[in-house]
C-alpha cells in the first residue's frame, strides 16, 4: 500500500502541474486583475481550459487518494496511536482539500466565462481550500519524521510550507510540488520504517 500511495501522489502532482501548464494564463501578465481580458483569454481558448481545468481536478483528488492510503499504511504498519491518529487527521485535511477543488472544478466548467471571472462566491470557498492543504502538507511532514522516515523529507515539507504560509503564496500549485519527493521516497522504499519504541 504504500507504493500505491506514491504511485498516486507522484501522478497527481504530474496531472495538476500538466493542468496549469496548458490552461490559459489569466493570471499573469496584462491579465491580471483585468477580468475583460481574462474572460476573453478564456473564450478564445476554452478546449485548453477545460481539458486543464479537469487535470487539475483529477489531479488534485489522485493526491487525496495518496494521502488516505498513506495512512492506512501506517495504520497497518503497527505505529503508535498518536502517528496513527495524526496520519488521519492529516490525510483528511488533504482529502477535503481535494474534494473542495472538485467543487471549484465543477463551477468553473459550467459557469460562462464572463460570469467566471467576476465570480466572488469561490473566494470563500478557495480561502478555506489554501487552509486545509497548508494543515494536511505540516500535519504529513510531522508524521512522516514520527514515522521514522527520512528527517529530510520531513523538514523539507514542512519548512516549505510554513515559507508558502508565511509567504501568502496562494497559488495551488505550490502545494503539490512537495507531493513528488515524498510520492518518490514511498515508491523507493521496500518497506514502512519501523515503528520507533515507545518508553515504558
Amino acid at each position: 500500500m504504500q507504493r500505491l500511495a506514491g504511485i498516486m501522489l507522484v501522478i497527481g502532482a504530474i496531472l495538476f502541474v500538466g493542468g496549469v501548464s496548458i490552461l490559459p494564463q489569466i493570471f499573469s501578465g496584462e491579465a491580471i486583475n483585468n477580468p475583460q481580458l481574462q474572460a476573453e483569454l478564456i473564450r478564445n481558448d476554452q478546449t485548453n481550459w477545460a481539458i486543464g481545468t479537469l487535470l487539475l481536478a483529477v489531479g488534485a483528488l489522485l493526491s487525496g487518494i495518496g494521502m488516505a492510503l498513506l495512512a492506512l499504511h501506517l495504520h497497518n504498519s503497527g505505529h503508535s496511536q498518536r502517528v496513527k491518529m495524526a496520519a488521519y487527521v492529516g490525510a483528511g485535511a488533504a482529502v477535503v482539500a481535494a474534494l473542495l477543488w472538485l467543487v471549484i472544478s465543477t463551477h468553473r466548467l459550467a459557469q460562462p466565462p464572463e460570469v467566471l471571472v467576476s465570480d466572488l462566491d469561490l473566494e470563500p470557498l478557495f480561502t478555506i481550500y489554501t487552509l486545509f492543504n497548508l494543515a494536511a502538507l505540516i500535519i504529513i511532514g510531522v508524521v512522516l519524521f514520527m514515522a521514522g522516515y527520512p528527517k529530510w523529507l520531513s523538514l523539507l515539507i514542512i519548512v516549505y510550507t510554513v515559507l508558502i504560509a508565511i509567504g501568502l503564496r496562494d497559488i495551488p500549485l505550490f502545494y503539490y510540488v512537495p507531493l513528488v519527493p515524498l510520492g518518490i521516497v514511498l515508491l523507493l522504499r521496500s518497506r514502512s520504517p519501523q515503528p520507533i519504541a515507545q518508553p515504558a
